[in-house]
């Protein structure tokens, strides 16, 4: 609607796995641009922005919305004109005749620890399993406080809803950090009053977890309260697996620390990846040396303060150029 009402064109889709959307028709514009409204190469993925003759002038009574969608035409030959920003997440097809392959939408993208995550491609790979009617994924809160991904899917009539099926399927079409932590099961897909998905609704995640095996050596149980602690499990077993009850590459982090800390151990965070349950990694850390480290404490002050590493390297580079202004700040 915003430009009146078609700027690209392509004929009948034939690939269900390339939704293209073509090039600008004559008289328009289609531009791929980054967050810096600066073109992206070829094959780069950006947002979408409009321009030509039928852009609408805005939003009725929307000045603000009006605002953050209809921006100045940065680029020479404007002439003082606007671009329409989409929302619509596409990429410049790198054959002969260039044409917009559609990514998804950018009010979707989600950053998970560092990582940009596009919530429609977790949804697309789910619909893509044989059992599943519909999927939508997003990003839940856990009582630690760590964020992790929750799909929820509705299965087909005549399907069973196979938890370790949909996950082994998500495992082997998306790269590790876009993995939900768990999958759940939807009788019915929640709707706004406007026929869209109800994010809000959606239940709260229940994260799978074993039939629970208590601990059976003070390690196990140093490995499951760490755990517990850091992902907000209740009781936690030893044949639990960290991922299984949610975890990521950030909470490992926390939790290897929690262990070396009351271990006495030096372990990398690798090693949970290695060995993610709590038996395993209990074998682990049994195995591993255990530092004789002196406990920090204060010490008597002495008269000449020895100077830190940081410190003699700039006097000795002062030493050998002294009239250099080097860190006289």
């Amino acid at each position: 609607t915003e430009s009146t009402i078609v700027i690209t064109m392509t004929g009948p889709q034939t690939d269900p796995a390339a939704i293209t959307i073509g090039g600008p028709m004559l008289g328009a514009r289609a531009l791929v641009l980054d967050r810096w409204l600066r073109p992206v190469p070829r094959g780069v993925t950006g947002e979408l922005y409009l321009g030509g003759p039928g852009l609408a002038e805005g939003y009725h009574g929307r000045s603000g919305l009006t605002a953050s969608r209809f921006v100045a035409d940065p680029f020479p030959g404007g002439g003082g004109n606007r671009l329409y920003r989409t929302g619509d997440l596409v990429r410049w097809s790198r054959g002969e005749e260039p044409v917009l392959e559609y990514v998804g939408r950018s009010d979707f993208q989600v950053q998970l620890h560092g990582l940009r995550i596009e919530l429609g491609e977790i949804d697309a790979v789910l619909s893509e399993h044989e059992s599943v009617d519909f999927a939508v994924s997003a990003v839940r809160e856990r009582e630690g406080g760590t964020s992790v991904l929750v799909s929820y899917v509705r299965i087909r009539p005549n399907s069973r809803f196979d938890h370790a099926a949909l996950a082994a399927h998500a495992a082997r079409l998306l790269p590790s950090y876009m993995v939900p932590s768990t999958v759940m099961e939807l009788d019915q897909v929640p709707l706004t009053p406007a026929g869209k998905v109800d994010r809000e609704a959606l239940p709260e995640p229940v994260f799978a977890v074993r039939e629970y095996v208590a601990p059976r050596t003070d390690t196990e149980l140093l490995v499951a309260a760490a755990y517990a602690g850091v992902l907000g499990a209740g009781m936690v077993g030893a044949e639990d697996d960290f991922f299984d009850l949610g975890g990521d590459s950030l909470s490992a982090t926390r939790v290897i620390g929690r262990v070396n800390e009351s271990a006495g151990t030096s372990l990398a965070v690798r090693v949970i990846f290695e060995a993610p349950g709590v038996s395993a990694l209990a074998a682990v850390v049994d195995a591993a040396e255990r530092g004789d480290r002196p406990a920090l404490g204060g010490i008597e002050r002495p008269d000449r303060i020895p100077l830190s590493a940081a410190q003699s390297r700039m006097w000795i580079l002062n030493r050998y150029d002294p009239e250099s202004v080097a860190y006289n700040i």
